[in-house]
């Protein structure tokens, strides 16, 4: 069963396909990586949510604080993001946030400077259609972009 958080779209809140984790599980076993309890519960809640998560907001699924220490949790996310399976988005250096790296399914971020807030931008991106004309230019194949803004949260404001 899926859990889902108030951050979470309507859509995603609806019925989550079993099948993605799976086609996941087979991605992550073609480059090496073991199918565990662990690797298939952690792309369960990357599937069942529709934002980027924290090590300490996974950590917080009572079967994945059980299955795993933070460093082995840790150590996962980084193979995962190593093979493309995650892509990593925030302050790397103290609230990275992890989401599924899907063909396809490009996604922008804005970032709170103070707390570490992700989200999700919900604006169309404005160079979207400039990784293609790069990709033709220079010869390279799936070539894709990155797009972070960074700021202060309203919250952050407020306190």
């Amino acid at each position: 069963m899926a859990v889902h958080c108030d951050r979470c779209s309507p859509a995603a809140r609806e019925f989550v396909p079993g099948v993605l984790v799976d086609t996941l599980l087979e991605r992550c076993r073609a480059k090496g990586l073991r199918r565990t309890f662990l690797l298939r519960k952690v792309l369960s809640r990357l599937v069942s949510h529709d934002h980027p998560l924290s090590i300490p907001t996974l950590l917080a699924d009572e079967e994945v604080a059980e299955a795993c220490d933070p460093a082995t949790l840790y150590r996962l996310m980084e193979r995962l993001e190593s093979h493309q399976i995650v892509r990593r988005v925030g302050l790397h250096e103290r609230a990275a946030h992890y989401y599924l790296n899907l063909p396809q399914q490009h996604r922008d971020f804005l970032v709170c400077v103070e707390c570490g807030l992700v989200q999700a931008l919900k604006l169309s991106c404005p160079i979207g259609e400039f990784d293609e004309e790069v990709s033709r230019s220079t010869g390279f194949s799936e070539v894709f972009h990155e797009l972070q803004f960074y700021g202060r949260c309203r919250t952050c404001q407020q306190g």
